[in-house]
């Protein structure tokens, strides 16, 4: 269905099922029934960070429902752009999100999408993924309006795609880092890097540092991957 909830701004094309789609890197991205499938499109200029500001909103409109439900838990960011909580001693990966830049130059539209386990069961979620999964009925022990989700996330969206990534808006995305101060390997476009997340570049990219003492920054074309013990170059 559309839900025209963010007015003349755009418009939120919402789904509480996918059968079929297109994830990162090209991944295929299937969403069971239980899920809030929700993308944004409107105008909008592509820019490197879009999808960690696309993050942040995901992260802050599932802490805004869980808050209102009493859940202890709160939501962080798997960056650049995942949403995860903490389960056990690891993360379950509880939404994922994917921005798209189409049309001309001086034309463009923007496309932001968060696909989110809200009332799924265990076993809809799949075994060995790259990520534990939770859903959101999960974490805080009871049902989740998807509509009322949906119009969390339409409003921080419709933010997101306009705010401009300065100082603040940084700080903000630090604090929600799941892995800061954790050892990762990060696999990029030149092949996998491990180190010790140190927070965010003034660009947004992932301050790693390495075994060797060397400080690197991640740009926004990778994915952490798992942790890792030391720096490697090597591809996979």
């Amino acid at each position: 269905m559309q839900a025209p909830l963010v007015g003349a701004a755009g418009l939120l094309i919402v789904a509480d099922q996918q059968t079929s789609g297109r994830g990162t890197r090209g991944r295929a991205w299937q969403s069971p029934a239980g899920s809030l499938a929700v993308t944004f499109v409107g105008p909008g200029i592509g820019r490197p960070e879009l999808g960690l500001l696309v993050g942040m909103a995901a992260v802050n409109a599932i802490g805004d429902m869980l808050e209102a439900l009493g859940a202890a838990t709160r939501p962080r960011l798997r960056w650049p752009n995942d949403v995860v909580v903490a389960v056990g001693t690891g993360w379950a990966k509880v939404a994922g999100c994917l921005t798209q830049v189409v049309g001309k130059p001086g034309s463009t539209t923007i496309l932001a999408s968060v696909g989110i386990n809200v009332n799924n069961d265990p076993g809809q979620l799949g075994a060995g993924l790259r990520t534990p999964a939770a859903s959101l009925r999960q974490v805080a022990g009871q049902d989740i309006d998807p509509v009322q989700l949906a119009d969390c996330l339409a409003d921080n969206l419709k933010e997101a795609v306009q705010a401009p990534l300065h100082v603040e808006v940084l700080a903000r995305a630090e604090a929600m880092l799941a892995a800061l101060g954790e050892v990762v390997t990060v696999r990029g476009p030149g092949g996998l890097v491990g180190g010790r997340v140190l927070g965010l570049s003034p660009d947004g990219g992932l301050r790693l540092k390495c075994a060797d003492e060397r400080e690197e920054v991640v740009r926004f074309s990778a994915e952490i991957i798992d942790p890792a013990r030391e720096c490697s170059d090597d591809a996979e």
